[in-house]
């Protein structure tokens, strides 16, 4: 054997016992940590009973009580909790407002909208309304809510404009959708181009885009409606699945950009029956549907100007859950020092700062669960 030969042997006999050290080491190494998430949250529980609908980027939270007597209450940024039907009766002289019963909506500038009790030629009937801290209680708007009566009037959403949407029932018509816009004293309502029993608009953004649920003959579909082109789009089919597979949606909140948080299911042709649990879905740019909390039994009910989502895994205890950065967490598991009873988060909006708010139920010491404590969940900085 040549000296050439040895030496091609000896660096052939060194890879090899490389080889087998540097696999040694990787087997015995330790295994990496999980990445940290991307966010995490301190809790601010309300231990009352409160659920809480929106909140603005000021950090303002409107709701109401739970029970057979609700009354409309706003949290403030401070942590103070107002009685809006105090408020305005102490605010507003010879107030109409028997009552407000709940707050539904708060954009920018503190307009809150909701429904409640007001007299009118004597007799109180329900009524929405939308209140501003600058003007009071709107009365031309309420005037012209009123005059859609008789009917049933179901608020949908409210931009930062004030812009409201809403849907009226009348017996012997189809429903109707409608938007109530103006500044006070010139509110004038225009009805959209979509009626009947599953038509239901449910969000409007600062763009006019208004989304929710239509009836297209044959199956309920999420819709997205744009004023300036006076066009509504429909949307059903999940990432993925085959042309042919008859999807069933609708879209709870739409952000400035007109993507869509909202659920889909696989339905039948017969409207209301479903073959499947709903998933929690938001609206890409192909028009269709990605999922976003990890499969069936879902809802994504809010979604921000980021396209961060929050929504519900129903069905799932404590599994509220917010998804970004392309992956799903459960908001239990991002929770600094959660309290030990916390059993149940449902989110219902999120800002555009991250802050998340919703209805916390507790686990009582004999198993039962106790809902109505409105939270505020607020993003720690890495």
């Amino acid at each position: 054997m040549n000296s050439s030969t040895r030496k091609l042997l000896l660096v052939a006999a060194l890879a090899i016992v490389l080889s087998v050290s540097l696999l040694d080491h990787v087997a015995s190494a330790p295994p990496k940590p999980p990445a940290p998430p991307p966010v995490t949250y301190t809790l601010t529980f309300l231990d009352a009973n409160l659920r809480l609908e929106k909140m603005n980027e000021s950090g303002v939270a409107v709701g109401y009580t739970a029970g057979d007597a609700p009354l409309a209450k706003v949290r403030l940024a401070d942590g103070t909790l107002i009685d809006l039907t105090s408020f305005v009766q102490a605010e507003i002289p010879n107030c109409p407002w028997l009552l407000l019963e709940r707050a539904w909506e708060i954009n920018a500038s503190g307009q809150i909208a909701g429904v409640g009790l007001l007299v009118k030629n004597g007799v109180p009937i329900r009524s929405l309304f939308r209140f501003s801290p600058a003007e009071g209680v709107d009365p031309a708007c309420i005037e012209l809510l009123t005059t859609l009566q008789p009917s049933v009037i179901y608020l949908g959403g409210m931009n930062d404009a004030g812009d409201v949407v809403l849907r009226q029932e009348k017996a012997g018509s189809p429903d109707t959708a409608w938007v109530v816009s103006g500044l006070p004293g010139e509110a004038v309502a225009t009805q959209l181009p979509m009626s009947g029993v599953g038509s239901v608009p449910l969000a409007i953004n600062n763009l006019g885009q208004v989304t929710g649920q239509l009836d297209d003959g044959s199956l309920l579909k999420a819709f997205r409606f744009t004023p300036a082109t006076a066009s509504i789009e429909l949307f059903g089919t999940i990432t993925g699945s085959p042309a042919t597979d008859s999807w069933q949606s609708g879209g709870n909140d739409i952000n400035d950009l007109g993507v869509i948080a909202g659920f889909a299911y696989k339905g039948r042709p017969t409207r209301g029956k479903e073959d499947s649990s709903p998933w929690a879905v938001r609206l890409i740019a192909s028009g269709v549907w990605e999922t976003v909390a990890g499969g069936g039994s879902s809802n994504a009910s809010a979604l921000n100007n980021f396209g961060v989502t929050v929504g519900t895994r129903t069905g799932v205890y404590g599994q509220g859950f917010v998804f970004l950065s392309g992956k799903m967490y459960a908001l239990k598991d991002l929770m600094l020092s959660p309290p030990a009873n916390l059993a149940i988060l449902l989110p219902n909006d999120i800002t555009n700062g991250g802050q998340i708010c919703g209805e916390a139920a507790v686990k009582n010491p004999d198993g039962t669960y106790q809902f109505g404590g409105g939270f505020i969940l607020t993003p720690v900085a890495p």
